[in-house]
């Protein structure tokens, strides 16, 4: 059993939705924690464990696309289509990476002048919101590909 839970967690194709997974929750988990801690909370570290979590989820595209690399498509149709959305992917990274150095502006904006680190805390909310909304747009395309029953009917 053991054995079977290290061949599924090394396959690059697995690693790669579980990366791209975590990035879409940990951007929400953050996001609304970010939320809760401003408003509600109104603590430092709170808003600082905040931002590092979306800076982290944002910069897990780098890793989910090295196993995106690596994987491999049998059916040549799909080859073509999902070369098409990894080139997609590869041209938006600057999406994830925009939000991960906001995030991490915002954290050590924080302690030196705490009217830009909520400006860059606000736009880390927004920059979260562009990056789930492409994120789960990519899921949606990727899913038309290999599903073809989810195809839009035009």
């Amino acid at each position: 059993m053991l054995k079977d839970l290290q061949h599924f967690l090394t396959e690059p194709k697995i690693l790669g939705k579980i990366l791209e997974w975590g990035l879409i929750w940990g951007t929400l988990i953050g996001t609304l924690c970010l939320l809760v801690a401003m408003f509600i909370l109104k603590e430092r570290k709170a808003m600082i464990f905040s931002l590092l979590l979306l800076a982290a989820s944002a910069l897990l595209v780098w890793p989910a696309d090295s196993f995106r690399n690596r994987q491999r498509t049998v059916d040549l149709d799909h080859a073509v289509a999902a070369q098409k959305l990894n080139s997609i992917r590869q041209q938006n990274a600057w999406i994830f990476y925009a939000q991960g150095a906001l995030a991490s502006l915002a954290v050590l904006s924080l302690g030196s002048n705490d009217k830009a680190g909520k400006i860059f805390m606000g736009a880390a909310i927004v920059g979260a919101i562009v990056v789930v909304g492409f994120a789960l747009w990519l899921q949606v395309s990727e899913l038309q590909i290999f599903m073809p029953s989810l195809r839009s009917r035009s």
